[in-house]
């Protein structure tokens, strides 16, 4: 072969290659333009088991399209037996107003809660410099928070990043929740999870830097900012090997926890953080039904840790499911506490599942768990939704199981 029918040929490849990377871009837009998010999340799914997909449109229209359905809905509703946290953020954002800047950290120092400076920084420039609207603030925010939700689980899996998406919604559906109005926690978790990713599984130096900041977005990330202190101590001297060694630092761990609960309420409480004595106090709401799903969570996770093979990424997220598990036998009135670290730690079981599955199964039953994922999360979605029991029933001015309520139609119809 001759030089220039060699450069020929590269061209040729070239020129498919980029014929077949624009040709999956538009059937993404057409999926996210005509489709249902979550539908369309699933075909795109399904495309990604045959093809690499491109990473940045996915991340754009993705983020757009899920911004648009989460943002068009009645606000200050009750969901899921628990108040709608939006219009407290709207309150956090307006107190941004005619403030100096030095003041946003100034204020964390005297009264940390709800003033965690990370999380007001973009909004104070947002009010001030923009003079930004309540409802541009709450677009803004559901924005940031899929960008960099899909971001981060896009780096979680270069090959099969739409699948780790997919599995973060439908095998963990309480993580819908959590991004409909938990939004301070949900940000600062996902900033969390990109730390622990790039430490953990790129061998990044810097995701630690990622981890020691999500606790400025929101305080709840100190504690497991002192799980993840405990792991990597005890991983970078080889003492979680074993097995028997690996629960037992757990337990270990637990059993601190639980002796110097009152101890921490009582510390914390000293710095202006009176609500976390209201969380300790507990609201009545009986936590059995929780405990019982984690508990069942954290069996499968005991038997897949000891029978499969795992990575470093997946073993922090057992422990810290293990330790976590723990509060309501710790605290069982705490019901306010556990329920937040749960909206915490349960979407990161349906990261370790796609993850476990990656690692240890042959390609060719991907497409499988793409349907196991989706149908199975569908079907505990549904009854909920129809029952008026989750917050999803809002999604989309109340019409979330319109399967061709795409962007089109919600800027048409419900703008």
């Amino acid at each position: 072969m001759t030089g220039a029918s060699l450069i020929e040929l590269i061209d040729k490849k070239r020129s498919d290659i980029i014929s077949q990377q624009a040709f999956l871009v538009l059937c993404m837009i057409c999926f996210f333009l005509f489709f249902n998010p979550f539908i369309a999340l699933f075909f795109i799914a399904i495309l990604s088991v045959y093809f690499q997909l491109p990473k940045l449109p996915f991340l754009i229209i993705g983020s757009l399209a899920f911004t648009l359905f989460f943002f068009f809905r009645e606000y200050d509703v009750a969901c899921n037996a628990s108040c709608d946290d939006v219009p407290s953020y709207i309150e956090l954002y307006l107190s941004n107003k005619s403030i100096s800047l030095s003041e946003i950290f100034l204020r964390f120092l005297t009264s940390p809660g709800d003033h965690e400076p990370l999380w007001h920084l973009p909004f104070w420039v947002l009010i001030n410099i923009f003079n930004g609207s309540e409802k541009s603030f709450i677009f803004i925010h559901y924005f940031l928070i899929f960008y960099l939700l899909f971001y981060t689980l896009n780096s979680i899996s270069d090959r099969y990043y739409i699948i780790v998406i997919l599995a973060y919604f439908f095998l963990t559906p309480v993580a819908i929740d959590s991004v409909f109005h938990i939004w301070r926690q949900q940000i600062a978790s996902t900033v969390f999870l990109l730390g622990c990713n790039v430490y953990l599984y790129k061998k990044g130096k810097a995701g630690v830097y990622f981890i020691y900041l999500s606790c400025f977005i929101h305080l709840v990330c100190l504690y497991f900012l002192i799980i993840f202190l405990f792991f990597n101590f005890l991983r970078n001297r080889k003492a979680l090997e074993k097995n028997a060694h690996f629960f037992l630092y757990a337990i270990m761990l637990c059993f601190v926890f639980i002796l110097t609960f009152n101890i921490a309420i009582n510390f914390l409480a000293s710095f202006n953080l009176d609500r976390v004595v209201t969380y300790a106090e507990g609201t009545g709401v009986d936590g059995i039904r929780m405990f019982v799903v984690m508990s069942i969570f954290m069996g499968i996770l005991f038997l897949s840790h000891v029978l499969v093979k795992n990575d470093d990424l997946n073993k922090l997220i057992i422990f810290i499911t293990f330790v976590v598990t723990t509060m309501t036998i710790a605290f069982p009135f705490a019901d306010s506490i556990f329920t937040r670290l749960a909206y915490f730690t349960v979407p990161l079981i349906g990261i370790y599942f796609v993850r476990w599955f990656i690692l240890n199964f042959p390609s060719k039953w991907i497409l499988a768990f793409v349907l196991f994922t989706f149908i199975t999360g569908f079907c505990r979605i549904l009854p909920l939704i129809t029952q008026k029991r989750a917050s999803a029933q809002f999604l989309a001015y109340g019409h979330p199981l319109d399967p061709v309520m795409g962007i089109i139609k919600m800027l048409f119809f419900l703008s």
